[in-house]
């Protein structure tokens, strides 16, 4: 009995060792990884200093495929496209980090200067004056923004209704509970409304410097229009490597998928 319970423990201990020994070479790793990425986004910021844009460039493009996708990573890669003259590209960045922080100034105003370099003047089609503020007010802040406003007003909703059985019974904080109530209910559904916006892939950039968009997915077919790089487009369908697009303007065609990326 004693030598089982032994050769059990012994086990028991093997295993133990084997799972901590895993566990701190995971940390080790994750330390590694992240010591790494520091100093990859350093060098790339060092390079872009000595004016090295492709070099920088490189380094933002690493990091974005080891999954450090955040909006400075964006914003600072859309600064070497834009420094490069890859307005396609520098607008695409700028995009996205403006996904990640719609009230970034920085990169608002860099965007503005980036679409001012695209060959093509696109008006887009009008819309009703409160489709369009209704969009800009979910635009206003990412979906990690609208949901911190959420979490933060239910819980103070929770300490207003403690307040309220605990210390003073008002029937004002019963109406301030609800307006919290509701405050919370309305950011949690804007959260919802802005990750679906976020991660929705039918929005693109043309990137290549100019394209002709086709009548049909068929290099044979007709040219309809020409496009350049840095046109905003909307992804209709997917026949191969062939998508159907539309432009702001209501322009609708069909180009190859290498002519575009999605923001």
């Amino acid at each position: 009995m004693k030598s089982e319970v032994r050769n059990v423990m012994t086990i028991d201990l093997k295993w133990m060792l084997l799972t901590t020994t895993f566990t701190i070479a995971c940390l080790f790793h994750n330390q590694l990884f992240a010591q790494s990425a520091i100093e990859l986004f350093n060098r790339a910021g060092e390079s872009y200093k000595a004016k090295q844009f492709r070099e920088s460039a490189d380094d933002y493009e690493k990091l974005l495929s080891q999954n450090f996708k955040n909006a400075e990573v964006y914003y600072n890669l859309g600064n070497c496209y834009y420094r490069m003259d890859s307005i396609g590209k520098s607008i695409l960045n700028y995009e996205r980090a403006l996904k990640q922080s719609p009230k970034d100034e920085d990169i608002i105003y860099n965007l503005k200067l980036a679409k001012l370099k695209s060959v093509d003047a696109i008006q887009p089609v009008p819309q009703l004056a409160l489709i369009t503020w209704w969009n800009n007010f979910i635009s206003y802040n990412s979906s990690k923004g609208w949901s911190m406003l959420a979490l933060v007003t239910i819980w103070l909703c929770l300490l207003v209704i403690v307040f309220y059985l605990f210390v003073w019974r008002r029937k004002i904080l019963n109406l301030f509970a609800m307006l919290l109530i509701v405050v919370s209910f309305s950011a949690l559904s804007l959260a919802i409304i802005q990750h679906e916006h976020e991660v929705r892939a039918d929005l693109a950039v043309v990137i290549v410097r100019n394209t002709f968009v086709k009548s049909a997915p068929d290099a044979g077919a007709g040219d309809l229009f020409l496009i350049h790089e840095g046109a905003a487009i909307l992804i209709l369908d997917r026949v191969g490597d062939w998508n159907k697009i539309r432009l702001e303007d209501g322009k609708v065609g069909w180009m190859r998928k290498e002519g575009f990326e999605i923001i």
